[in-house]
């Protein structure tokens, strides 16, 4: 019954993995108008960042966001989170 609880126990910490995105510069476009960067990586659940990719603007980092629910979504990720 241990052995079954330790299984239990690793297939919840292997769920709880979380996409985060959090902006890392500011492009210049043109003299009015600024685009944020940000970077986007898949973190697990004991910290250990697995994949990321820079996104330019929103558009792009909601795009990223796609390809990592896509990828990983259906074993792993259980949130998102949008640091500012």
């Amino acid at each position: 019954m241990k052995n079954m609880k330790s299984v239990q126990h690793y297939k919840d910490l292997s769920m709880s993995w979380k996409i985060i995105s959090k902006p890392i510069d500011v492009a210049e476009v043109s003299v009015t108008d600024n685009q944020t960067i940000y970077l986007v990586y898949v973190r697990d659940s004991i910290g250990n960042n697995i994949e990321a990719s820079q996104a330019y603007g929103v558009t792009d980092r909601t795009t990223v966001i796609k390809e990592f629910i896509q990828k990983y979504g259906s074993q792993h990720i259980l949130k998102i989170e949008h640091e500012d």
